[in-house]
């Protein structure tokens, strides 16, 4: 409610199958014998589905050869990375290797990477290059307190050191998504103009929606995060994704609703009321 307005609720689009979603969350807990756990990666991605989200194919290779067969699957161009948490988004540090065009290429940059990162024993893992655009980061988090609440953010060191990023509790109607990926400093890059693209901030605007949806409806999924999605001319890619599961906690629900709406600019870890 704004100004003594309701604000408008959240659309919850056609392709959305809450009923799948959840029954996956009961069985991959039950799996688990009810201790928190890590999503598997086929498990996410039919997660994700459900709520109408693709993530880009990938595949984890332990030599040359399964990484030329993967690559036959995938298609080139290609992105080689190592899957150590650390690593796998820093090609600064050698964990990633970009645009492999073809299989000479890919098998040189298998030994090399294998060569530099001989101290990790983290496997490497192949995927089919996503288009050009700004990364960003999209998370939601279970909180004790407040229940699910998202995060957004442009990736980079700026944001990671400076805590660039906006938060907004569930549930997300049309206004609070627009100030949600509006709200950082950095958000400025989406905007198009000074030599930089316009972006398709109407498929970035869907895309946050439908993770509020995810967050509300599964109070199960302790953590989420859209880690990097490169957001492009013409739609929006999720490169990768994680997700941990716990049992659902008691939503303080009146509280949450009374803060949920505007979007806010916060320090890493806090959220204005």
């Amino acid at each position: 409610r704004r100004g003594g307005v309701e604000a408008e609720p959240p659309r919850r689009p056609a392709d959305v199958d809450v009923e799948a979603a959840r029954a996956l969350v009961k069985e991959e807990l039950a799996a688990g014998g009810g201790a928190p756990r890590l999503l598997r990666a086929s498990a996410l991605r039919t997660l994700l589905s459900a709520y109408g989200i693709s993530a880009l194919p990938a595949a984890q290779v332990d030599d040359v050869d399964d990484a030329l067969q993967a690559a036959g699957r995938i298609g080139y161009p290609l992105v080689l990375k190592s899957t150590d948490p650390v690593l796998r988004h820093r090609a600064d540090l050698g964990g990633v290797r970009l645009d492999l065009a073809d299989p000479a290429q890919l098998a040189h940059a298998f030994t090399r990477m294998r060569a530099e990162l001989a101290y990790s024993d983290a496997p490497l893992e192949l995927q089919r290059m996503a288009p050009p655009g700004v990364p960003v980061v999209i998370r939601s988090t279970e909180d004790p307190s407040l229940g699910p609440v998202v995060s957004f953010s442009v990736a980079g060191d700026a944001t990671d050191l400076l805590g660039d990023i906006a938060y907004a509790i569930p549930p997300l109607g049309p206004e609070v998504v627009e100030r949600l990926l509006s709200r950082p400093a950095s958000a400025v890059k989406l905007r198009g103009g000074a030599g930089m693209p316009h972006v398709d901030r109407a498929a970035l605007a869907d895309l946050l929606a439908r993770i509020g949806l995810i967050a509300e409806d599964l109070p199960e999924l302790r953590r989420l995060e859209l880690y990097p999605v490169i957001v492009g001319v013409d739609g929006v890619t999720v490169v990768g994704a994680s997700a941990e599961l716990a049992h659902a906690p008691n939503r303080t629900d009146g509280i949450r609703r009374t803060l949920s709406g505007p979007a806010s600019a916060a320090p890493r870890g806090t959220l204005e009321r």
